[in-house]
């Protein structure tokens, strides 16, 4: 009878737990920890690289469950009286305390057991129910033609996700448009017609100026110029620092946020404009009038000469021989970045699991060469083999051999190693990327810049006056 009574309670505390889990889960969400658990053996006795991520995506992290309370009686940690203990029983015979105790022993392994199972499903729930807006994210975004899809629609996707979908798509949409529509009526008010240099032209002007113009209800705006965020301009603090939206509410943004706006906006205006990446860097290339692509640095409005790109020392001759850096990307190219910034942002917010795995197998299936996809790859094969390696008590490299699990997840990081170098990549320290940046300053008093600039301009005043020229015979 007792065993009876003891189980059913039992059965109907699993029950209740069951039903109340769902209020659980927003609850425990806002308690999520994130703890690193990277090991770091001796580097004399195990070659490895630790590869470092874009700016301010850090370095993948494990999901850590937050503390779920035990059930009262049951578990390890509860605080179960067996009957043998409790006084009120008043237990006499010394058999019969013995055979109680090893059924309750019994009884509760099972219950330890049971509540185990119950716990994990209920870890999974919990789990299931914090990324279902990235998972949902994703699910959209596969469904979707990398070479021919909106970045708009992409790009909120894979910031809403981060937000837990918090944001509209409309408005988002809108904030864009606001913007597009802006270029138009300053390449109206300056007498500009519609083409790809003029229209490049205009975009840059956010970049660069404040623009006054007149709004459809006829009251006077001022946009102020985009700028850069030199405020945890990686993310390290506020992740959403790289995010279009951030820069579209603040007007302050960062290499990552920047171009990404630059190219929605061309995507409204229907001009052509590409992303190009740097070491932890991206900009905009764009043909001008004589077919000829310009760089457009967004973090400060500036066209810059690829002598001066090429200045940050970390760029190599196979790296461009590969078209990993100051190459044009594809859409399909700039899909699978999209994808990235997705598997990122997920990493940095729950931790490296199946669906990051799936995410990043999907961007190497649609961009075989993706970097950001290869360097994951090798910190993950870097932690492996770092794993195995500890586990067999750092054995001597000459003595792998005797250690086959060893030897072949080692070989595996090698290759992973090498795939990344074949790409021609190089580690660009954060101190020398903010030097490299600041010294646009220097760029812009080179004369090859300067005739840049003098060229560009040149071929805007010439449209201004064909522009001028049409509107006076159409007036005659």
């Amino acid at each position: 009878m007792l065993m009876e009574k003891v189980f059913t309670l039992y059965q109907s505390l699993c029950t209740l737990f069951l039903r109340i889990s769902s209020c659980w889960m927003l609850l425990l969400c806002s308690c999520i920890g994130i703890t690193l658990t990277a090991q770091t053996p001796d580097p004399s006795s195990f070659p490895y690289r630790s590869y470092p991520m874009q700016p301010g995506f850090g370095a993948p992290r494990t999901w850590q469950m937050p503390p779920i309370p035990p059930v009262p009686g049951y578990g390890s940690t509860g605080n179960y009286r067996s009957p043998a203990n409790s006084p009120a029983m008043g237990w006499k015979q010394q058999g019969n305390v013995n055979s109680a105790l090893t059924q309750q022993q019994q009884l509760q392994a099972l219950l330890e057991s049971d509540f185990y199972i119950s716990q994990q499903i209920r870890e999974r729930d919990i789990r299931m129910a914090c990324t279902r807006a990235y998972r949902q994210a994703y699910s959209t975004l596969i469904t979707m033609n990398p070479d021919s899809f909106s970045l708009t629609m992409v790009q909120f996707l894979v910031e809403n996700a981060y937000y837990d979908n918090l944001y509209d798509l409309n408005s988002f949409d809108s904030l864009i448009c606001f913007q597009s529509n802006a270029v138009r009526r300053f390449l109206k008010q300056e007498g500009l017609p519609l083409n790809n240099t003029t229209l490049n032209y205009g975009i840059q002007q956010l970049f660069r100026r404040s623009l006054t113009m007149y709004d459809r209800k006829g009251r006077l705006v001022t946009l102020r110029p985009l700028s850069y965020d030199f405020n945890d301009y990686k993310g390290e603090n506020d992740y959403s620092q790289l995010f279009t939206l951030k820069l579209l509410l603040s007007g302050k943004g960062q290499c990552n946020s920047m171009p990404r706006l630059y190219l929605m906006i061309a995507e409204k205006l229907g001009a052509q404009a590409y992303l190009s990446l740097g070491p932890q860097h991206s900009f905009i290339q764009y043909p001008d009038a004589r077919n000829r692509l310009v760089n457009f640095e967004t973090t400060n409005g500036t066209v810059v000469t690829t002598n001066w790109l090429m200045q940050s020392g970390y760029i190599n001759a196979h790296a461009l021989k590969m078209k990993t850096y100051l190459d044009t990307l594809s859409r399909r190219e700039l899909f699978a970045r999209s994808l990235c910034d997705l598997m990122l942002g997920y990493v940095h917010k729950f931790g490296y699991d199946e669906l990051a795995e799936e995410i990043r197998q999907k961007i190497l299936q649609i961009d075989p060469q993706n970097l950001t996809a290869l360097i994951v790859g090798s910190n993950l094969k870097t932690q492996e083999s770092l794993d195995k390696y500890i586990a067999a008590g750092k054995p001597p490299l000459q003595e792998l051999d005797k250690y086959p699990a060893v030897q072949t997840v080692r070989q595996e990081m090698l290759a992973a190693y090498e795939a990344v170098d074949r790409l021609g990549y190089q580690d660009m320290p954060a101190g020398a990327y903010q030097r490299w940046l600041g010294s646009i300053e220097q760029e812009k008093k080179q004369r090859s810049q300067q005739a840049l600039q003098q060229s560009i301009q040149a071929d805007i005043d010439r449209l201004r006056k064909i522009k001028v020229t049409i509107t006076q015979k159409k007036g005659r």
